[in-house]
């Protein structure tokens, strides 16, 4: 049996297709307990969105706290010496509040996570899955990418004492040019220092374009050198692959320097205000809890995909079945078998709704006359192009045609008049949909004189 994918949400489909992208470059399911020892997060909490976490004590008398993140479980399982980098991806659920008094929500989320002695080719690989993966959620994407390499080193060519690398970030962070000059002035940095600061917050777009204006910037110090020959580097290689035309170096993309040591990125999707992509690479958080080699992911914020979620349809089903106890069960069984060998295209469904209707409206002994609207109505269905008249009709079934009009309203509450035109406007509707017809087409398939009507 096939996937139908109209019956999940958003997020949902976002899941399964990205965990084949995944798995087709080598990452395999890294599957967790919903909980951790406590003492894992309160060790790394900085690390985390808020220290504030969902605890109990188990059997042992250990405190357990349902996992804020799924990134540490993953670090705390991995060995050294392994050959070759470990490549896994997740897709869980995280407990967590902001960081403020918010209440706990549970958070869908699907990512990966590259650790090992990682080189060039690990840190594009795990770049462009991010860019794919924005991409397989929606072609209006971008993907902000920045280098604590150079943000710090600029920093450091600057004057500006490590204790307050804080403070600039916040102010870079918000793109807050005022805030900037004031914490200059107030450290007594000349202006050719604060213009340097500026450029922290005024560079913004395609990574060729920035690279190529800081290029003079970037040769004195040795970090500023390394950092913006690897995003450099990795440019051209994004470039050469067609993965380049939406990413962007913004140096306003959050990496705390306690933790992240290179590439910082953030995912953004049109109409969403958060960003639903966020990661970097991570060798001091590694190297915090005694491992000794690199490390670099992203996590993708599944919860913020149903915003995005298709519009909710008209109607919750194709067809409604009515029956009561004097249904007879093996025809409604047979019929709905029937639907369901009809799939997808809502076309043919139409005529089998009437089929259903004509079935099961009135589940009662038919009488002569709810024989005869049912023979009406079978042929309105067979003659919606060339529009049977009524007199034709009531003519092959010998009725008189007000009486053909009192008994078929009787047996489905409207007139064939009006039913034959909603037999019509519902198949012109599915083929606009499902059809490559124009419009006059369409018309003239329906039965109608012109698409005016």
């Amino acid at each position: 049996m096939e996937l139908d994918w109209t019956i999940l949400r958003s997020e949902e489909q976002t899941m399964y297709r990205l965990r084949g992208l995944y798995e087709k470059y080598g990452y395999r399911r890294f599957k967790m307990s919903k909980f951790e020892e406590y003492d894992l997060y309160v060790r790394n909490k900085d690390f985390l969105v808020s220290d504030r976490m969902i605890t109990f004590t188990d059997a042992r008398g250990v405190l357990m706290a349902l996992k804020p993140d799924v990134t540490l479980s993953i670090i705390k399982n991995t060995r050294e010496g392994e050959a070759g980098p470990r490549k896994v991806y997740y897709n869980e659920t995280v407990y967590r509040s902001g960081k403020g008094d918010e209440a706990f929500q549970e958070i869908l989320q699907t990512g990966l996570e590259c650790i090992g002695d990682l080189d060039l080719y690990h840190l594009y690989e795990v770049i462009a899955l991010a860019v794919e993966s924005l991409a397989a959620i929606s072609p209006d994407y971008v993907l902000d990418v920045s280098h604590v390499g150079l943000v710090s080193g600029f920093m450091e060519a600057a004057g500006v004492e490590e204790a307050d690398y804080p403070e600039v970030m916040s102010a870079v962070r918000a793109k807050n040019l005022a805030a900037l000059g004031e914490f200059c002035r107030r450290k007594g940095l000349s202006g050719t220092v604060q213009a340097l600061l500026e450029r922290l917050v005024t560079t913004y777009g395609t990574m060729d374009t920035v690279l190529a204006e800081l290029a003079p910037l970037c040769v004195g110090g040795k970090k500023t050198r390394e950092a913006w020959e690897e995003l450099s580097s990795l440019c051209t290689l994004l470039k050469a692959n067609g993965l380049g035309d939406k990413v962007y170096l913004d140096f306003s993309v959050e990496g705390d320097m306690n933790y992240y040591s290179g590439l910082v990125f953030r995912g953004f999707l049109k109409n969403l205000a958060a960003g639903v992509l966020s990661g970097g690479q991570y060798d001091k958080m590694v190297e915090k809890m005694g491992k000794r080699c690199g490390a670099m992911g992203f996590a993708i914020y599944l919860n913020e995909l149903e915003r995005l979620g298709p519009a909710r349809p008209q109607y919750d089903a194709d067809v409604l079945v009515l029956y009561d106890d004097t249904t007879d069960l093996q025809a409604l069984t047979r019929r709905l078998a029937e639907a369901d060998q009809l799939g997808a295209p809502l076309l043919e469904r139409t005529s089998l709704f009437y089929q259903l209707l004509t079935l099961l409206c009135h589940s009662r002994p038919q009488t002569p006359a709810e024989r005869l609207a049912e023979s009406a109505l079978q042929q309105l269905q067979h003659h919606l192009k060339d529009g049977a008249s009524l007199a034709r009709i009531a003519a092959e079934l010998h009725v008189s045609e007000s009486y053909l009009i009192r008994i078929f309203r009787r047996r489905y509450q409207t007139t064939p008049h009006r039913c034959l035109t909603l037999l019509r406007l519902e198949q012109a509707q599915q083929l606009m949909r499902y059809s490559d017809l124009s419009l006059e087409a369409i018309s003239l398939e329906c039965g109608f004189r012109s698409y005016a009507n």
